[in-house]
């Protein structure tokens, strides 16, 4: 979900059991560093055009009925809740 709110496109050409087995090694330091600035870019695009987006999508409820707590009323800074994820 995260992937496609950032514009992200899923892998096409790929073999399920080929990405099983290239997944089930994990990845490698190499790809890691590679991929940060890539993500890091997907995020800023996503950030620049994030006040032009609707604050609610036609599936909120449905959403956030799929967390396993409540949402809080007031929330806790992006650095506190990531680091509590």
């Amino acid at each position: 979900m995260l992937g496609a709110a950032l514009g992200v496109r899923p892998r096409v050409g790929v073999s399920s059991a080929a990405m099983n087995a290239r997944e089930s090694r994990g990845p490698r330091r190499e790809e890691i560093e590679e991929a940060l600035p890539l993500v890091v870019d997907a995020v800023r695009a996503y950030l620049e055009r994030l006040d032009d987006l609707p604050a609610r999508t036609r599936n909120a409820a449905e959403v956030s009925a799929s967390f396993r707590e409540p949402l809080p009323e007031c929330g806790v800074g992006a650095v506190a809740a990531l680091l509590r994820a």
